[in-house]
Order: structure tokens, then C-alpha cells, then sequence
């Protein structure tokens, strides 16, 4: 009877062993617990209505890790920049699973809220909502670095920062990485005077905020063209298709039934860090709205594990430009409206027409995969039909 209690131990051990050596760092769950370190004041600043505001963040790390220099991923919470918290349970769910993984994970507080009595259009209010939460990020990334110089207390590895997050928080980390020169601002009406600065003043100045790629969940970006100087930074998209809240493509953002300003989603980002050669993934949850994964575990399940695949991927170095999938491309002809410059993404080359709304054919052209991009600036404004030679086509608003 000892015996075969001592086979069967050793039969469970040698099997408890073969199954922990087949978990991948990064990858796969390789930690139990987490620990997390709540309520750090990671900088201040001025809110919407100009009084001083702290910013925390928490910090979930895996218990028993003994790795001295650790990847870190970033995430803001969702709420369209008027609501929120650090501690909502989508986000907090995603930190312990990336955590158990042997990731460190901070979620953010971030400035909130729009003045909608100030007199500026809600446009404004939205854009300086959306600024204060990229400076706020910016800061909280800046926190990590400055911690790392000085004895590195949550030994962070400074060239493994992503930045990530959930709807709003997708947004604000879309805009961290990719609206990054101040001739951007351009045509955003921003008074960066006012606001901060350029690179803002969160907190933690001196050290730099640039992130080696971005986990959007949901979220988007205003404009895609700002990724074009910006192709090494690697993007994780995850939306559902029938998003109507931030669009999967392109479309405008309401706030209250009225019309805030014009958002590029996941499906129109992919599509330009497609045009760009750039490393990109997109999960698309077919026919579902904003979020899904925030109310079933099932899409949760799948999120984390692409993310933590995207991460994985871009850590360990095995990524390739562009995506894997890209010959599965759909389509996507963006964006509508358009004002100076329309892009047509497809995987195949492709003859593309363009006609008028009287039938008159004003564009032709072949298409063989690279950035195509045709140039809409002497276009009268009105309604037009785009023609792939696949048969596909889509109708096109002008409007300069």
C-alpha cells in the first residue's frame, strides 16, 4: 500500500511539473496571486474647473516573482473622459490576469469631467478632456522611469512600457503614442499654453514618456495619419463590429446626442498601421456592441489572451511587420467625411473608380497594396462612389 501511495505522489508531482514547465512567461499564467499596492500619488494637477487634483494609480505585481527587471503595462479606465475609476472591475481584471502572467500592471486615475458652461463648444471641451488625460498619462509613464532611476522599487524593465486601455482609456493611450508633435495640434482646437504644454505638467518632468506599443481596447483615434511617424511603436486592437458608442471604423462620437468630433476606431487604425507596415493585431467581436468583454467572461477570456499574445509577441521579438492576416483584409475605404485626403486599404490589387453623384467618373486609378492614398482637396463638396474592381463599393462624403 506505501508503495503505490509513493507511485501515485510521484506520478501527481511529475505531472504538476511537466505542467508548469509547459506555461510560458508573458504568456501563460505562471503565478497564483498578486499583490497590489493601492493609492499611489503618481502626480497633480489642475482639473476641468481648476482646482488641484492628486493622481493615483495602483500597482498589481505577481507574488514570489523574483525577476529583477519586469515588463510594465499601463491601463486607464473607460467613461468617456467623464466618468470612470481606476478600480473598475474590467480593468482591475485585466491587471491581475496580465500580473499572473509576470507582468507589473498600474491602473491610472486620470483627470475627468467637460465644463459645459465654460462657453466653448462641447467639441472644445472634449478635445482639452482628452488632452488632460494624455498629459495625465504621460506623467504616470514618466513615474515609472523616474521610479526605475532611483533604486527601482517595482523593478520595471524601462524599455518594456505599454500603455493601454478601455474605451476612454483606449483613446487616451491611442493619443499618448501617436498625437506626439506639436504641428499636429494644428487643426485641434487645443490651448496647450493653458493645458500644460506639449508634454504637460502632470508631474515627473525630465524623464520620457514614450511606450514601446499600445493595447487599444475599444477606444480610438482622431486622427490615423498621426501614426505615420510613428511606425515602430506596435498596436493591439480589440472592438466589436457593432460598436455604437466608438466606432469599429470610422464615424462621429456623441456625447448626449450631440455630435463631439470624429474618431477613428480600431478597424481604421489597423488599417493604417496596415498601410504603414507596421506590426498590428486586431481582434474583432463579430456583431457585438462597445465593450463586451466588460459583461461576459467569455469575451473577457479572449481579450486578455490576446493581449497577452501582442505583448508576448513584442517582447520576445517574434513579430512581423504588418499582420499575419493581412490577406484577409476587408476592404475599408476611409474616412467619410473626408476633407483633403481619402485612403483605401485592400489586401489584393484592385482597379479603384471614383463617380459623382451625376454618374461621372472623376478618379480611376490601380491599386498594388502600398499606402494609397487619393488626394481629395479639389473635390467639390457632396456625395460620391468609391468602385473597387472586386465589385465593392462604398458611398463617400466631401467635405472640406
Amino acid at each position: 500500500m506505501r508503495k503505490s501511495i509513493t507511485l501515485l505522489f510521484l506520478a501527481q508531482f511529475l505531472f504538476l511539473q511537466q505542467t508548469t514547465h509547459a506555461q510560458v512567461r508573458y504568456l501563460n499564467e505562471v503565478f497564483q496571486t498578486v499583490a497590489v499596492d493601492s493609492n499611489i500619488v503618481y502626480g497633480s494637477n489642475r482639473n476641468v474647473y481648476t482646482i488641484s487634483q492628486s493622481l493615483s494609480l495602483d500597482i498589481y505585481e505577481p507574488e514570489g516573482d523574483t525577476i529583477a527587471n519586469r515588463p510594465l503595462v499601463i491601463l486607464a479606465h473607460g467613461g468617456s473622459f467623464v466618468g470612470g475609476d481606476r478600480k473598475l472591475p474590467d480593468v482591475v481584471t485585466i491587471c491581475k490576469a496580465l500580473a499572473k502572467r509576470g507582468y507589473v500592471c498600474a491602473s491610472i486615475q486620470y483627470r475627468l469631467g467637460v465644463n459645459i458652461l465654460s462657453g466653448n463648444p462641447l467639441g472644445v471641451e472634449f478635445a482639452n478632456a482628452v488632452w488632460r488625460g494624455t498629459q495625465d498619462g504621460r506623467a504616470a509613464v514618466r513615474f515609472f522611469r523616474k521610479s526605475a532611476s532611483e533604486n527601482n522599487p517595482y523593478r520595471i524593465d524601462t524599455a518594456n512600457i505599454y500603455m493601454g486601455g478601455v474605451s476612454a482609456g483606449g483613446v487616451l493611450s491611442s493619443h499618448l503614442a501617436f498625437l506626439d508633435r506639436p504641428q499636429e495640434l494644428a487643426n485641434i482646437t487645443i490651448d496647450t499654453s493653458l493645458l500644460g504644454g506639449f508634454d504637460g505638467n502632470s508631474g515627473n518632468p525630465g524623464y520620457s514618456w514614450r511606450v514601446k506599443g499600445i493595447v487599444n481596447l475599444c477606444g480610438a483615434l482622431g486622427d490615423v495619419k498621426w501614426m505615420y511617424d510613428n511606425t515602430d511603436v506596435p498596436i493591439c486592437n480589440v472592438h466589436g463590429d457593432r460598436d455604437s458608442t466608438v466606432s469599429y471604423s470610422s464615424a462621429d462620437f456623441f456625447y448626449l446626442g450631440l455630435r463631439v468630433s470624429y474618431l477613428q476606431g480600431s478597424y481604421s487604425m489597423d488599417s493604417a498601421a496596415r498601410l504603414n507596415n507596421m506590426y498590428s493585431q486586431l481582434k474583432t467581436f463579430a456583431g457585438q456592441d462597445h465593450v463586451p468583454f466588460a459583461f461576459d467572461s467569455a469575451y473577457m477570456d479572449t481579450t486578455i489572451n490576446v493581449t497577452a499574445e501582442f505583448l508576448y509577441n513584442v517582447i520576445s521579438g517574434n513579430i512581423k511587420a504588418g499582420n499575419k492576416e493581412i490577406d484577409n483584409l476587408a476592404p475599408n475605404i476611409y474616412p467619410t467625411p473626408v476633407s483633403h485626403e481619402l485612403n483605401v486599404v485592400t489586401s489584393k490589387p484592385t482597379s479603384i473608380e471614383v463617380y459623382n453623384l451625376q454618374g461621372k467618373k472623376i478618379f480611376t486609378s490601380e491599386y498594388n497594396r502600398n499606402n494609397f492614398r487619393i488626394d481629395t482637396k479639389e473635390w467639390d463638396n457632396g456625395l460620391y462612389f468609391v468602385q473597387l474592381g472586386n465589385g465593392q463599393s462604398k458611398k463617400v462624403i466631401v467635405n472640406h
